[in-house]
């Protein structure tokens, strides 16, 4: 006798390996992969935390096994059947059956039954094994098989398009690579005589909609099922019955009607009842298997009808018209066999209680688990579904083809009963990869054989086999064939079909304030990213120190392709930007909830306007793991603010108010005079509604209406449609900004708000908003006194809120319902837009206030008792930095000078006119020598043949010479060596001469381009660099300006990619200038003036022709001013013919290049010219107005961090305003007044704390408050106390620096650190001249004023600051070695001078002090600051040594240094033999015995100093050591007078005095005495020596 169906589910007692080892392990349930079984065995680490994915990557190259112990069969009757039935292998499967194949697998959604009824062994062990090849090799094997396929797409390796499985499994711009395997769905062994293999509802629903027909079809397996009873029942009632025989095909049909069905309908259109519909088949005596589908009975159709546009595209339910808004779906797991039912109703529930519609299963995923559909079903969700084929050319050879056939036909099988199935659609975007890649496609062929012979074989697929599944299997549901598609055209026609809309993100990146404009008749792609939720991130961050925007982690849950620069530009298209992470996260989150509501709200719009538009589904609802992605849930079920932003504009009755779009970039951001407005309400309801309307114009400023609103009541709203309201015009220039505040209200309640705020938002004011949140149980009332952007509530698990993201208006106030929280729950957080900035604004003003001058961070670990202290005993602050623009420049008046100036100023003298010294005479070698006099690297401070200022190396150098003339001769050099270049090598012979049209082989030229555009443009990015490539790629310019600037590019690529002693560079320097003369300067070509920028902003450097680059620089920027590039352009030019060009040289310009080139020109004069002390000469006028670089809209290269790499400039330009300024009042006054010198450092020290963390460098405990702006009175005040809250020494710079936190991108760490190192020269510069000042006054330290003492004490601890850094921070390469040589000799210097200082004065000679000298008048700790500024030169020299490969410059400047530090060591020793002398003579005077020494007329100049420079001009032996008293002001004066450099003599020894002494070395120096007059207590006398030598 024939028994029931026996059915038993294999889900435990599994285990697992990998194949080629022995060890098993225990698989804890089936459905599974084997990345899940690894996770639970501790076999890999959770491949979404932090870079675990990377870890976990071998899972996926291995092939692994699973085996369970089936359950004891007993021995089959006559006609029993005992069958393994597998729902869904992953993907290349070997099924044994102990140890005999039974099934071989490749396609992980084809459901397989496989009868082992003779393989089973009766009352013994059954062993089941499977195993699964890895997919990823095995997918390679199939497409190398096959070379004569085009295997091209998008994303992820493209042998996935050779394999059944998962494309998202490869990596997606959104998903890991994560290649799964294992039986990834149920696997059973069942037991029967006969079952109901498949059950089919055919059915229509009539033109009335009161009556339902069909049929409905059983399939029987078995020849035991002879009957079929079938019946149909809703809410427990039987609506029909029937039973029918089973025919010789195994089928069983009746017909079926149903009067006054109830209709299913999507919801929010009507309810959504269920009918099930069962069939069990029987012997005729007994049942044996029974078999239900629950179903929904309703019509649907796809209507495409031609129009005055083109054709529609929306769906009609039931009669009704249904605007489609919802979202695309993915995967809701990389390892979906863990998602449960309640996690999917979850998701599907968010749906519904947002207003969407439709759910699109995107082809890159899975065909959904029966519960997702359930649920669809269930809730009202309409279903659009892919299939599973995504962004590639598939291939359609026969058994790829037969495979696919079987999944199709399979899959529409099991879903066809899903009243929520709306629409078939054959791909994802493959019509796009044949546009892309000019793929065979033509629409009028019509033979599908023909396809096949194509190279786009897969037409064949979506427009011949999958239309014939699905009008053989599920013939009541639309096909399409692709998505997007309309009838053979382009997929991005508007006028038919459905459209992905990328260019917003993607392409052409345009604003999303258009997004509705960009649209067509059925938008099914569209979106924004934005990062997800704080504590999802912080779920994945598993280093905290990588919490901070762009880190490497957080970049590493991105997979978008160029997604650092396409956030960039949307943030800093709309917002002001902040690095905070939490406030960079709402950031990203509002710029995505703002360009989805422009899009909806459009289109919706347009779907009352003849249904120009059917629907839109935004790219995407969900995340498969933690990821920052264009989800608006995250992975988390953490609702992201563009959730509700689209659930407010999908309400069924909507408000809407905007202003016609003003592209403010375009225009460089001139205002509109005028702006029209409209107000609507979409509705989809389908009954006219009564409603009142009202519109308010509120002052952004005030929170004032700034005129009367409007209002209508008894607004007949138009059933499911669009009715107008208002429409009016803003005038701009007469009304202040304000907002549009509309409301509507339908029986008493208001049902819909839409606030619209003038564009960009970045140019508005939200501090002070007034904003009350007040919490009351189930709600939260929400008011504010000004209008207020985007106030988001803290998404918390558990609980639930109706609204967020709110715009709040005065005079309205808003309440929000919320579930799950309790009453001793807290309050949910919230934020608004810029509300975190006001909050640190108002902070930071009252600490400026407690704590004028100081660095908070350098006072956290004080007690409060000492903060109260220092608040109290501080002064008020007299200036402070100012956030506001930079006011008009004046006209200089004249000011009283300081002592300490009139003295500097003699530094200063005019050039010799000479013709002989020439940069390019001077050493006619390929690499020119250094133009040592104006780089300070000669020595020669007596003969200039430039220019230079107090700024400069060589004022340091006059004043080391001036204030110790008896070092001169130990530093001197000859002629010869003078005349030397620092380096004279010459290239080879055939270097000399080069071709100027000859270009490098094509690999020799890529890797110089890149090398430039990776270490080079970075600093300075002027050169378009997509359209450079795509120039040298694929043009065939042979013409002057690209050759120009082609060979610039590789000179400099040359340099980046090489040390110094490669000279391949200067054939290229070669070749460019042979394409440069004096005509060029009068060129209108950009080329033109990039290249000359080039070459005279930093080859002419590397060259060492400053003088040379210094006046073609002045040229170049006066070709970029004749070239318009300074000036930002009205709104008529900017939007005349070009829009966003300008034309140059006959082409056009984008204006961000134009921006880009003026401001990289600006920055390399400045840097250049800031060390010389000369005048800027009006580069910074008030004529310029070229605003800053913004993000570029595209860029090709996404492997870069594009928009990261434009941080440097835009932040440069900021600091080369700054330093133009200083550089400016340096080169009209020596010394700057003590109130501008601290406000300009103040503001020095605001623009470095104010970088982007990844631009910020090097970090010391406790170091700031001294560093910083700090008020005269304090210096020593501060630096007790702080010094003693850190167990290290806070100034104590011999140990590598502490960096900060803040990883950054390989591409920035060199422009990071010469950033850094620039702005500790430049503060360094600002403060030099005191310390230059008091050394040539030889003011002591304790008679120096307070403010004196601080610039001194500032100077000193930066340079050691800055010594300390470039020594730890330098990478060895040429990029930054060659400005760090450059900086380091200016940081040296200060140690250098100060010792010098030092060495002049008596306490320095404490152990040998003549009589009166006052061991208490210090310099700032005597020896023991002196031995911190020798080993700060130690340093520097052992610093010049390393960098030798890198700077040509290099090993001068450790001789220059060396000779000083060599010379202060004489100096020393020349003074403690004079003092001793003087202290012999005092005690033989006193003694009255005659002293045997050197003779009384001998002076130790003549003993010491080189042959023939004993005394004379020196001022030794005849005069005071070093002039004039330094208290004597009428002296000081007439001595600076007199002084001038020319009148000493070239010295010609460069060291040493052997030949003088007999028997002394250079370095043996002997204390010897002489005979003087007593004089007291003068500390400086004039020392003669006795005639009697020793």
């Amino acid at each position: 006798m024939a028994e029931e169906t026996a059915v038993q589910e294999l889900s435990k007692g599994w285990q697992f390996k990998q194949t080629d080892t022995e060890e098993w392990l225990p698989v804890a349930r089936v459905p599974t992969n084997v990345h899940l079984d690894l996770m639970d065995n501790k076999k890999i680490e959770d491949p979404f935390l932090g870079f675990n994915e990377l870890k976990c990557e071998w899972v996926g190259d291995k092939s692994w096994s699973y085996e369970v112990a089936l359950p004891t069969a007993t021995a089959a009757k006559e006609g029993t059947k005992h069958v393994l039935a597998f729902d869904g292998l992953d993907t290349f499967a070997t099924v044994k059956l102990n140890g005999m194949t039974v099934l071989e697998s490749d396609n992980m959604w084809i459901m397989h039954r496989v009868d082992v009824t003779s393989a089973l062994k009766a009352g013994e062990a059954n062993t089941l094994e499977i195993t699964f090849k890895p997919a990823l090799l095995e997918a390679r094997k199939i497409k190398d098989a096959h070379p004569e396929h085009k295997w091209v797409g998008f994303n992820g390796d493209m042998a996935r398009l050779a394999v059944r499985k998962a494309q998202y499994h490869w990596g997606w711009d959104w998903g890991p690579v994560l290649m799964t395997c294992g039986p990834w769905r149920a696997v059973r062994l069942e037991t029967y005589h006969a079952r109901v293999e498949d059950l089919r509802v055919d059915y229509e629903v009539d033109a009335s909609f009161k009556k339902v027909s069909g049929t409905i079809t059983a399939t029987v397996e078995g020849s035991s099922g002879r009957v079929v009873n079938f019946s149909a029942e809703i809410d427990g009632k039987e609506v029909f019955k029937g039973t029918a025989d089973v025919d010789s095909n195994g089928q069983a049909q009746v017909e079926f009607h149903v009067n006054e069905p109830r209709l299913w309908y999507p919801h929010g259109y009507g309810e959504q009842p269920l009918y099930t519909v069962t069939a069990t088949t029987s012997t005729g005596e007994h049942n044996l298997h029974t078999l239900s589908r629950r179903t929904g009975f309703r019509k649907g159709e796809l209507i495409q009808q031609p129009d005055h546009i083109g054709k529609t595209f929306y769906f009609r339910i039931n009669g009704i018209d249904v605007f489609c808004g919802g979202s695309d779906w993915i995967p809701a797991d990389s390892f979906t066999p863990r998602l449960t039912e309640a996690k999917y109703r979850k998701w599907l529930e968010m749906m519904v209680d947002g207003y969407q519609i439709m759910i699109r299963v995107w082809g890159g995923g899975i065909w959904e688990e029966d519960v997702f559909y359930d649920l669809c079903d269930e809730l009202g969700v309409l279903v659009w579904q892919d299939f599973m084929f995504g962004c590639g050319n598939y291939p359609a050879y026969p058994e790829v083809l037969r495979s696919i056939e079987a999944e199709c036909v399979c899959q529409t099988k099991r879903l066809r009963h899903h009243p929520s199935l709306t629409i078939y659609a054959g791909n994802n975007e493959d019509y796009q990869v044949q546009e892309s890649c000019g793929l065979t496609y033509d629409y009028e062929d019509k033979d599908p054989q023909s396809w096949l012979k194509t190279d786009f074989p897969a037409r064949y697929i979506y427009e011949k086999l999958l239309p014939d599944v699905v009008a053989a299997h599920s013939p009541h549901v639309p096909y399409h064939p692709g998505s997007p598609w309309g009838d053979g055209k382009v997929s991005s026609d508007p006028t038919v079909g459905d459209m992905h809309q990328w260019n917003v993100w993607h392409g052409t990146q345009e604003k999303y304030q258009i997004f509705d404009t960009l649209g067509g008749r059925f938008n099914s792609e569209f979106g924004m990213e934005a990062f997800p939720h704080i504590d999802t991130i912080k779920y994945y961050v598993t280093d905290p120190s990588q919490l901070y925007p762009q880190s490497h982690m957080i970049d590493f849950h991105n997979k978008a392709d160029g997604h650092e620069r396409r956030i960039a530009t949307y943030l800093v298209e709309n917002f002001r930007t902040h690095t905070n992470l939490e406030k960079f996260i709402h950031l990203t989150q509002l710029s995505q909830a703002e360009a989805l509501m422009f899009g909806y709200r459009g289109w919706r719009q347009q779907w009352g306007q003849k249904r120009f538009c059917g629907g839109a589904l935004v790219w995407q609802l969900n995340d498969c793991w933690p990821v920052t992605s264009w989800a608006i849930v995250d992975y988390f079920l953490r609702k992201k603010p563009a959730y509700y932003a689209m659930r407010r504009v999908l309400a069924p009755i909507a408000v809407a108010v905007k202003r016609a779009h003003h592209d403010w970039s375009v225009v460089h951001a001139r205002p509109a005079k005028s702006s029209d407005y409209e107000c609507w309400v979409a509705s989809s309801k389908t009954k006219e509604m009564t409603a009142t309307v009202e519109l308010r114009y509120v002052s952004i400023a005030t929170g004032k209406e700034i005129k009367k609103k409007a209002l209508k009541t008894d607004v007949k709203i138009v059933a499911n449609g669009t009715t107008e309201i208002f429409k009016g015009t803003i005038d701009n220039e007469k009304e202040e900004p304000h907002v549009l505040a509309a409301r509507i209200w339908v029986d008493g309640e208001v049902v819909s708000r839409d606030v619209d705020w003038p564009q960009p938002l970045k140019y508005l004011d939200f501090s002070d908003r007034g904003v009350e949140v007040t919490p009351g149980g189930e709600s939260i009332s929400v008011k504010a006194n000004k209008p207020t952007k985007g106030l988001v509530f803290e998404e918390r698990e558990g609980v639930l809120i109706n609204d967020s993201a709110l715009d709040v208006v005065p005079g309205d106030e808003q309440v929000v319902k919320v579930r799950g929280l309790g009453a001793n729950d807290k309050a949910l957080k919230w934020t608004y837009l810029e509300r975190l900035q006001a909050q640190t604004d108002s902070y930071s003003v009252i600490f400026s206030r407690l704590f004028p001058g100081k660095d908070p961070e350098s006072m956290v670990s004080l007690p409060r008792e000492e903060l109260i202290n220092l608040a109290l005993t501080l002064p008020a602050t007299a200036t402070s930095p100012s956030s506001s623009s930079e006011p008009a420049p004046k006209v200089p008046q004249p000011m009283q000078k300081s002592d300490g100036a009139e003295s500097l100023e003699a530094l200063e003298q005019a050039p010799n006119q000479d013709p002989e010294i020439d940069e390019d005479k001077r050493h006619k070698a390929w690499v020119q020598g250094v133009s040592d006099d104006v780089n300070g690297l000669s020595l020669s401070v007596d003969r200039q043949s430039s220019y230079v200022g107090v700024s400069s190396i060589t004022a340091a150098l006059k004043v080391i010479f001036k204030t110790a003339p008896v070092a001169r001769p130990f530093i001197a050099q000859s002629h010869t060596e003078t005349a030397l270049p620092s380096r004279s090598n010459s290239p080879p012979l055939h270097m000399r001469n080069p071709d100027p049209y000859y270009t490098p082989p094509a690999d020799v030229g890529h890797k110089l381009i890149e090398s430039y555009f990776a270490h080079v443009h970075v600093l300075m990015p002027m050169i378009d660099e997509e359209q450079f490539w795509h120039t040298y790629l694929y043009g065939e310019r042979k013409d002057t300006p690209w050759l120009a600037l082609l060979n610039m590019v590789l000179a400099l690529g040359s340099l980046a990619n090489s040390t110094c002693r490669n000279e391949e560079h200067i054939t290229y320097f070669q070749r460019a200038r042979k394409h440069l003369d004096l005509e060029t300067f009068g060129s209108g070509n950009l080329l033109v003036l990039q290249a000359i920028g080039l070459l005279s902003g930093y080859y002419l450097h590397w060259l060492n022709r400053p003088n040379e680059a210094n006046s073609l620089m002045g040229a170049t920027l006066r070709m970029a001013t004749a070239l318009g590039l300074h000036r930002e352009y009205d709104e008529a030019t900017a939007a005349g013919p070009n829009g966003g060009y300008q034309k140059s040289g006959g082409t056009e310009v984008p204006v961000e290049i134009r921006r880009r080139t003026w401001w990289s020109l600006v920055c390399l004069d400045t840097w250049a010219s800031m060390t010389t002390g000369r005048p800027s000469l009006g580069r910074l006028g008030p004529g310029v107005t070229c605003q800053s670089p913004r993000i570029p809209e595209q860029m090709n290269n996404a492997q870069y961090l594009a928009s990261l790499r434009l941080l440097p400039i835009i932040h440069n330009i900021t600091f080369c305003k700054l330093a133009t300024k200083i550089q400016d009042k340096l080169a009209g006054q020596s010394l700057l007044k003590t109130d501008d010198l601290f406000s300009l450092d103040a503001e020095l020290v605001k623009w470095h704390e104010e970088l982007p963390p990844i631009l910020q460098a090097v970090q010391r405990p406790q170091q700031k408050q001294r560093t910083g702006s700090v008020h005269p009175g304090q210096a020593n005040s501060t630096t007790s106390s702080t010094a003693s809250a850190s167990s290290r020494n806070p100034f104590d710079f011999s140990q590598p620096p502490e960096r900060d936190n803040t990883a950054c991108p390989e591409v920035l760490k060199t422009p990071r650190a010469i950033m850094h190192w620039w702005y500790q020269t430049l503060r360094m510069l600002m403060h030099r001249p005191f310390l230059l000042a008091a050394a040539l006054r030889r003011t002591t330290y304790a008679s120096m004023s307070a403010e004196e003492k601080v610039a001194v004490s500032k100077v000193r601890l930066i340079a050691a600051q800055t010594i300390a850094d470039i020594d730890q921070t330098c990478e060895d390469e040429l990029m930054a070695g060659w400005n760090a040589v450059w900086l380091m000799y200016q940081a040296v210097m200060v140690p250098l001078v100060s010792l010098f200082h030092y060495l002049l004065s008596p306490t320095a000679y404490a152990h040998t002090a003549s009589p009166g000298t006052s061991a208490s008048d210090t310099m700032a700790g005597g020896d023991e600051e002196a031995n911190k500024w020798r080993s700060q030169i130690e340093t520097a020299m052992k610093f010049f040594d390393r960098m030798q490969p890198y700077s040509v410059a290099a090993k001068k400047s450790k001789d220059v240094v060396a000779r000083l530090f060599a010379a202060s060591k004489h100096v020393r020793q020349y003074y403690e033999a004079s003092h001793l002398q003087q202290q012999l003579q005092h005690i033989r005077r006193q003694q009255g015995s005659p002293f045997q020494g050197l003779g009384e007329s001998t002076s130790i100049s003549d003993v010491f100093l080189p042959d023939g420079n004993n005394g004379g001009t020196f001022g030794v032996n005849n005069g005071a050591m070093c002039g004039p008293s330094p208290n004597d002001d009428a002296a000081m004066d007439s001595f600076w007078s007199d002084m001038m450099w020319d009148t000493f003599p070239e010295l010609s020894e460069p060291l040493g005095v052997s030949g003088l002494v007999p028997g002394l070395d250079n370095f043996d120096w002997l204390p010897l005495g002489g005979q003087t007059e007593d004089t007291g207590n003068q500390q400086w006398t004039n020392w003669t020596f006795d005639d009697q030598q020793q």
